[in-house]
This record gives C-alpha cells, structure tokens and sequence, in this order.
C-alpha cells in the first residue's frame, strides 16, 4: 500500500530559495497565478507576535511557480531591456501625485520587477514601460472597485463582504484575548499557591529563662500588599507577623515564648501544641540557682 504523504507548508523565504529567483520575480509569479496559489496563514502557537505570516505548501507552490515565471514578464527580454528609472521619473511619466504612485506600487508589488540600483542599494529602479502599464492596470482596477461600491446593488454585497471579514477579524481577536486571559490567570493561580519564601533561622528566644534545644528553622513569605509572615515547618500552629521578614521572625519569637509560659501553666489547655514545644524549646536553670539544684 503506498504510503500517503503531504506537502510541506513553509514561508515565503523557503520558497525563495527553492526556486532560487530573487524576492520580486517570486511575487511576480504569485501575481501571476491568482487564485491557483494556495496560502494559508500560520497558526497562533507559532507567533506570539505581531502579523500571522502566510504559509504555502512547497512542492505544489514550487511547480505553479516554475510555470507561471516562464510565461511571466520577468523572463520577458523587453523587460530586462527597459530603461530603469527611479520612482521621480515613474511620478512625473505617470502624471500622478507621489502618494498616488507609492499607493499602487504597494498594491501591485507582487507583479512588479525592481532592479536595485547599482550606485545605491538603498534604492530601486524600476523599468519605465512595465511599471507605467502595471500602475495603470492597478489604477483601472481602484477605479472599478469604486464605482462598485457607488452602486447601490454592488454596495450591498461589498458591505457584506466587508462584515464577514471584520467578523473573522474579530472572531480571531478574541480568540487571542481569550488565550492571553487563560494564561494570565493560570499564572496568577501559580502564583497565589507558591509565593516566594525565604528561609531564616532563630537561634535565640526573647525570654531569658528559655532556650531553644536547636537552631528553629522559619520560612517567610509575603502576607498581603506590605505584610509578612513567619512560620516555623515543625509548629504549623503559631505564626508570627510584621512590615518586614526580620519583624515577622522576631514577632514568632516572642509569641513561641509567651505560649510555652502559657501552657507551662496549664499544659491540658492545648496538649499537641505542648507536646512540640517540651521538644523544642528547654527551661534554662540560671547560674546563681544552679548550686541550691545540683545539692543532695
């Protein structure tokens, strides 16, 4: 069974250097097939940015091409022929404004030929008879479109057709805003479940009668706008507070103190929260009291 294979799409770069043509005699030939040239545009997941460009699919791009320029102006010898001319001479033969002209070259770029211009490659020149008809074909063409759309009838359906392609237009914007707000929140649910902490160390307790057994690790993170708060991994229930990571340590500090001297008094109150501070935290006997404790 013969395996089915399809045609690679690719850029308009690609397709450059298959054929091995310059840029202007490519789009020549485009201009030249019409509504034989399939294009279609490239997908969102692949540009995040600006315009979508247009993708053709290579091997039938590739012959369509091939038979449209050997027809085409661009390997016509009176073409190569012409005398080039900058775009002055274009405005004053054509007897249009400039703006005019720069218009319909835009428009008609693909079935142009433009030869750079040896002292300048900034520049262009352009062969005098074949751009004159090309404007002239592109102006004819502006001009039939208008009066179209002065038609009453003819107006009606350009509107229509104006609709439907606002309709994609949008249809495609919203597309991407809805996108673009799937990501924003997923990033703002990542965001609240994992705020950034750093993580400190308290070595000393503000009560001179208590001493902790070992160094208490402390995680900080933020609490609200200009809010800290401290917690210690091993005693999840207490949690200090402040404007900044340092306050929010030495907040836990005193409350783990001022709770251990709570339930020293009444240990049944909360026997968990006992249990890991007896752990943690150690009665510190002082020096003058020593001897009386260590006596038979």
């Amino acid at each position: 069974m013969e395996e089915k294979t399809e045609d690679e799409l690719v850029p308009f770069t690609r397709i450059v250097e298959e054929l091995g043509w310059s840029p202007y005699r490519v789009r020549l030939a485009m201009g030249k097939a019409g509504n034989k040239l399939k294009e279609v545009q490239e997908p969102r997941l692949f540009k995040r940015r600006g315009r979508r460009r247009s993708l053709y699919p290579l091997a039938y791009t590739v012959r369509l091409l091939k038979g449209e320029g050997e027809r085409g102006e661009a390997n016509d010898p009176a073409v190569e022929a012409e005398e080039r001319v900058p775009l002055e001479r274009i405005v004053e033969e054509s007897g249009w404004s400039r703006n005019s002209v720069r218009l319909y070259l835009r428009a008609a770029r693909r079935a142009l030929v433009v030869f750079p211009d040896p002292a300048d490659n900034r520049k262009k020149l352009y062969p005098l008879a074949h751009t004159l008809k090309v404007l002239r074909r592109e102006q004819a063409r502006v001009l039939a479109r208008r009066d179209r759309s002065r038609d009453p009838g003819a107006g009606y359906w350009l509107a229509v057709a104006e609709l439907k392609v606002a309709a994609a237009r949008l249809r495609d914007v919203s597309e991407a805003l809805a996108a673009a707000s799937r990501s924003v929140t997923a990033a703002h649910a990542s965001l609240r479940k994992k705020p950034p902490m750093a993580a400190m160390e308290i070595r000393t307790l503000p009560d001179s009668g208590l001493a902790l057994s070992q160094p208490l690790a402390v995680l900080v993170s933020p609490l609200r706008l200009t809010y800290w708060k401290a917690v210690a991994p091993e005693i999840p229930f207490l949690r200090g507070e402040g404007e900044s990571p340092e306050e929010a340590v030495a907040d836990l500090r005193h409350r783990l103190a001022a709770v251990y001297r709570e339930l020293q008094q009444q240990t049944d109150a909360n026997p968990q929260l006992w249990d890991l501070l007896d752990q943690i935290i150690r009665v510190q006997i002082p020096p003058h009291a020593r001897g009386r404790h260590e006596q038979p």
